[in-house]
């Protein structure tokens, strides 16, 4: 999916920084076993119904390049490839789509989360996380897409659905992923409190976290597609920051990091009470979103200098 052109883009960009984030019958099962998402990324669960949310966004931008708005937002709110499955591994009847990612904001899904925080406080312009932040801003991110559909900004809303709501719920789920291996080390029973995504705990919410990021079908290095890994392959191109191999360096990072965290996860203590595994997650997390954020710096500076 190729950058827009369209003067609004910058504006985007920008606040993508610094804003918050923000048929199939219950009898057909979850697939089981791992999911090669491609460029040596292979999980131990099935993930591919998650990775499925960029066919979303890429028919969005099909759409739209044939002023097809209507049909292009109602993928974006109802969702139309990325099946949900309830606990016992049953479709459920309602997709998961675009919108959901963003709305989650709405009724807290995202609080206390670093990423999450670190962008209501530049939507707020330094005033901080309170209760009147999100009353403000918690709809940014949906909203945001929804009017570049309903004023027919081209590729500007699919654009948008990949740069603000896949990138942050992708970084609340790898937050997920941290925050279930402390509370197993707490010696919390996850089974019983469960999650509306991974419920599996943190592995489960590390490879929900690499799917969101990588897409379907995704050749490695190729900018062809619509997740933030075929974002941040664009933006490499307009920097020259790919690696020896062709691929965004930012990408080949994410995925040595994600490589990193399942070897913390894969030893027998792994999230044990007196164990180091959430420090050392907590670690990858944060040189892991620091990666993320660099296709979103590279496109806000080029967008600034194209509308120079």
């Amino acid at each position: 999916m190729p950058l827009s052109d369209n003067s609004s883009m910058a504006l985007l960009l920008a606040l993508a920084l610094s804003s918050c984030l923000c048929a199939l019958t219950s009898a057909q099962e979850q697939p089981t076993g791992g999911t090669d998402l491609g460029g040596g990324i292979v999980t131990q669960t099935s993930v591919e119904h998650f990775a499925k949310i960029s066919l979303d966004a890429e028919e969005m931008f099909t759409l739209t390049q044939s002023n097809s708005y209507n049909d292009a937002s109602n993928i974006y709110l109802a969702g139309k490839n990325s099946i949900q499955y309830d606990r016992n591994g049953n479709a459920l009847p309602n997709k998961r789509s675009l919108s959901s990612l963003s709305t989650g904001a709405v009724d807290g899904k995202f609080d206390g989360e670093v990423p999450f925080v670190f962008q209501m406080y530049g939507l707020a312009g330094g005033a901080g996380h309170t209760y009147e932040t999100y009353e403000s801003f918690a709809t940014y991110a949906d909203a945001f897409v929804n009017d570049a559909l309903k004023e027919q900004k081209g590729a500007l809303g699919p654009e948008a659905a990949v740069a603000l709501n896949v990138w942050m719920y992708a970084a609340h789920v790898l937050t997920i992923a941290v925050e279930d291996c402390a509370l197993e080390s707490s010696g919390v029973n996850l089974d019983i409190i469960g999650r509306d995504e991974a419920l599996g705990g943190s592995v489960d919410a590390l490879e929900i976290f690499i799917a969101f990021w990588i897409g379907y079908n995704q050749a490695p290095g190729s900018d062809d597609g619509s997740s933030p890994y075929a974002m941040a392959e664009r933006a490499a191109t307009l920097f020259g920051t790919s690696g020896p191999n062709g691929e965004a360096k930012a990408n080949a990072a994410i995925k040595s990091l994600f490589n990193e965290a399942q070897q913390v996860l894969s030893f027998p203590n792994a999230c044990r009470p007196g164990s180091d595994t959430v420090g050392q997650l907590w670690g990858i997390l944060h040189r892991t979103v620091s990666q993320m954020q660099v296709p979103l710096v590279q496109q806000l500076i080029d967008a600034l200098v194209r509308e120079d």
